[in-house]
């Protein structure tokens, strides 16, 4: 778990660092392309730049993005790369596990299993300026295969701050289970500071439906997003 407090170490030494190099008032923010777990279903413009702690991405031209998950994963997916087919469906693949988590339990690949192949489409099925959502089907192939689907909601009332929720279902044909996850929080927008934003919620582990609400654990998350060629 040293990765997490070495990232928010770095992303509070750029923070402190901008003021006085005088590019402060230059910085231009880029989005999150995830929500907690779920990714969004748009992808940001040509090298633009996310790195927190669920989503470490950048962007390179042809609407391909390459990203890794420290804690947990997104997508289910902790390394991989997306790209963008519309403004509001992409794919992505990759290694499908979780490098660290917060506690005993992993979301959707669970961190004592065996790494494996992890594909998803994300479709964003509605979107305007105060609430947006998306679809996520997914499949892991590997020791044991699964498959699912994921909802992401955001809704956002006010310029500072969103709410957002997501509902997840998977079977494992393995082990023949079925699994439910939750998660319910909010996500923070510093007016001053249009570069960072802070998650936190609280995550119902995924579990067996007759397990579902016995295990849950706090969601945190610090997003800093940066434009890197304006």
């Amino acid at each position: 778990m040293k990765t997490v407090p070495s990232i928010i170490t770095v992303c509070l030494s750029i923070v402190a660092v901008l003021p006085r190099s005088g590019v402060a008032y230059q910085i231009e923010a880029a989005r999150p392309t995830h929500y907690f777990y779920t990714p969004t279903a748009y992808l940001n413009e040509d090298f633009d730049l996310v790195a927190s702690l669920h989503e470490v991405s950048y962007m390179v031209p042809n609407n391909l993005q390459f990203y890794n998950s420290f804690l947990d994963n997104i997508g289910r997916v902790c390394f991989g790369a997306r790209y963008g087919i519309f403004d509001n469906l992409s794919v992505g693949a990759g290694l499908a596990w979780s490098l660290a988590t917060l506690g005993p339990y992993a979301h959707g690949v669970p961190h004592y299993a065996d790494a494996r192949f992890g594909t998803f489409l994300t479709w964003g099925f509605f979107r305007n300026e105060y609430f947006e959502g998306a679809l996520t089907p997914h499949m892991q192939l590997g020791n044991h295969i699964s498959a699912g689907g994921d909802v992401g909601l955001m809704g956002t009332p006010s310029p500072y701050w969103s709410v957002i929720g997501e509902f997840g279902f998977s079977y494992d044909f393995t082990d023949q289970r079925a699994y439910l996850n939750t998660v319910m929080g909010a996500r923070i927008h510093p007016p001053q500071l249009p570069f960072l934003s802070f998650d936190g919620g609280v995550d119902f582990i995924e579990r067996p439906p007759e397990e579902f609400a016995q295990h849950f654990r706090p969601f945190i998350d610090a997003i800093f997003t940066m434009k890197t060629i304006q």
